[in-house]
């Protein structure tokens, strides 16, 4: 059997699964895993010198975050545009499952679902909406 003692989930704040499930988490619990979800945290950095490791979050995942559609922390923490903003008025283009955002002609963003783009004027505005810059294009 396997026990891990620590367990990162990564998954968008609202997703078409509802995930993180709660048996999942009741299991991570069961076994005394500390367990820790993007859609909490944002972006999650764990270091390593090869014998222990640490990461850039303390915020924790309970089981009553299952299914979590934001929480109150996560909704002060991440922002959405307050204007609608067109493609012909955009520099950037985001994907809200994944978070990311990309440049107007990246190949990536011809792969975004239409029920899941976004556009944005500005990088700031991305950024400060939760988004992360595309490593391919570096908007």
């Amino acid at each position: 059997m396997i026990k891990p003692e620590t367990v990162i989930i990564s998954v968008a704040i609202v997703n078409q699964y509802d995930h993180p499930h709660e048996a999942a988490l009741q299991r991570f619990a069961g076994i005394g895993a500390i367990v820790y979800g993007t859609f909490k945290s944002g972006s999650i950095v764990l270091t390593t010198n090869g014998d222990t490791y640490s990461l850039n979050t303390s915020t924790k995942v309970t089981v009553q975050d299952a299914g979590d559609k934001g929480s109150t922390t996560t909704q002060q923490t991440v922002t959405t545009p307050t204007t609608s903003v067109t493609k012909s008025e955009a520099a950037y283009i985001g994907n809200s499952s994944t978070k990311k955002f990309h440049r107007l002609d990246c190949r990536y963003a011809d792969d975004i679902s239409a029920e899941n783009i976004i556009y944005f004027r500005q990088k700031a505005d991305a950024t400060n909406a939760g988004y992360e810059a595309c490593k391919v294009c570096n908007p």
